[in-house]
């Protein structure tokens, strides 16, 4: 019985601090990406977390959702374990560093860096780094980062042979972090080198790290060809904004590629990385545009499947492009409902008096009530009086959700308040039409 309880209270004390690495506050940005870490302040603009790479402010208008690790389970004790029943563990003597010397606890991770410091600026970094390495409880490891960096600017090439020499996960990411923001051009090509890196996390801030140099060339072409071979979605989608950021449009074709991502949150990060590239391209170009992303949107849609039309008919609804018209008209007839209804709001989008002709007349022939709502709003949207009339007939439709529909769209376009009588609504037009 007391054998039993002891492997019960150490399992116990095992799964208690396995816990507290495992539940972590998450964020999901509107942009598709995820930060996790711990949320240390939070106000009504801003909510500043703790990260691995160190502690990162980020706007609330640019958050989609927080989840909080406040989730603690509840354990029951079967028996109550004396404590001297527990068995004693004999901790062996912890050997210093020979490089870096620290005076911490048993509790201390062991760190060492295998290069000699020969000069003070060194040694400081050195001893940032192992601070960084075993952090006190409260300490911010941006701040360290920014001492790194701060300290860093005075030596750039003993930052760099760092880089070959920590094998931590956690601190090379950090340090590379750390090289980023120094923006200096002498990082670029071992940064560039840390891309093949094993681990995920390092991968992730190397990428960050070279997006601080958008407009060198080289790191965006390096970028660029890294995207297809990248298989963790969260580089990929780091990717995937350094690239926008960068305003690289030849990317455009890789970013359409992965709209047939199974991972939602790169189908987001792509598509507002093509709407934005869109608007850079209509607003720089007087003439035909150097990259037409409309073109290959379309060129891309004739090869879709059915998930992938999905996708890029919404993407073609972001960007409103009257353009699209034609290809548009042509999916109305489409088989599929949720195409049909993904057409009907692409069209409403472009406020175009020729797509509402085409609107109204597959608002006749259109069986699916869900379609016909979508048709119905894409007519709304409009505000065009001309299908004021085909509206009134709605009003007359078998299905409520689409008389509701109507008599929105109507009071919407009219500034009418006639709910959905179908008399005074066609009382009131035979009326105004008269005028």
């Amino acid at each position: 019985m007391n054998r039993s309880i002891k492997i019960f209270g150490i399992c116990v004390i095992c799964v208690l601090c396995g816990l507290s690495m495992l539940y972590a506050d998450i964020i999901q940005l509107k942009n598709g990406s995820t930060m996790e870490g711990k949320i240390v302040k939070q106000t009504e603009d801003e909510v500043e977390l703790e990260t691995s790479l160190g502690t990162i402010g980020i706007k609330t208008k640019d958050i989609e959702e927080i989840i909080k690790a406040d989730y603690v389970p509840e354990i029951k004790w079967i028996e109550e374990v004396p404590v001297e029943t527990l068995p004693i563990i004999e901790t062996q003597p912890i050997t210093p560093s020979t490089t870096v010397t620290s005076t911490a606890t048993t509790e201390e991770k062991p760190f060492s860096i295998g290069l000699e410091a020969k000069t003070p600026v060194q040694e400081e970094i050195n001893a940032l780094l192992a601070k960084l390495a075993n952090l006190e409880e409260g300490e911010e490891p941006w701040t360290i980062v920014q001492q790194i960096t701060t300290k860093g600017m005075e030596d750039i090439p003993y930052l760099i042979t760092l880089l070959d020499d920590i094998k931590e996960p956690d601190i090379l990411a950090r340090l590379v972090f750390a090289l980023g923001n120094s923006k200096d051009n002498a990082v670029v090509r071992p940064l560039i080198d840390k891309l093949k890196a094993a681990d995920e996390k390092v991968r992730t801030a190397v990428v960050n790290a070279l997006a601080k140099f958008p407009h060198d060339q080289i790191v965006v072409s390096v970028l660029r060809a890294s995207l297809p071979e990248e298989k963790s979605d969260k580089v990929r989608i780091a990717l995937i904004n350094a690239l926008a950021e960068s305003e690289d449009t030849r990317s455009v074709s890789i970013f359409i590629n992965l709209l047939s991502s199974e991972n939602k949150a790169i189908r987001y990060a792509v598509s507002n990385a093509i709407v934005k590239l869109h608007q850079l391209v209509m607003a720089e170009s007087e003439g035909e545009p150097e990259v037409d992303v409309v073109a290959l949107l379309l060129d891309r849609l004739r090869r879709a499947d059915l998930q992938m039309k999905k996708e890029i008919l919404t993407l073609i609804g972001q960007l409103k492009d009257p353009r699209a018209l034609e290809a548009l008209v042509d999916l109305l007839g489409d088989r599929d409902a949720g195409i049909r209804a993904l057409v009907a709001m692409a069209l409403g989008g472009l406020k175009d008096k020729k797509a509402n002709e085409y609107i109204v007349e597959r608002l006749y022939e259109e069986r699916d009530t869900w379609t016909k709502l979508q048709l119905v709003l894409a007519l709304q949207k409009s505000r065009d009086f001309s299908v004021v009339p085909a509206l009134i007939d709605m009003l007359e439709d078998s299905d409520v959700n689409v008389r509701f529909g109507a008599g929105r769209a109507l009071r919407a376009i009219t500034k009418r308040g006639y709910s959905e009588d179908y008399d005074r609504w066609s009382k009131w037009w035979n009326a105004f039409r008269g005028k």
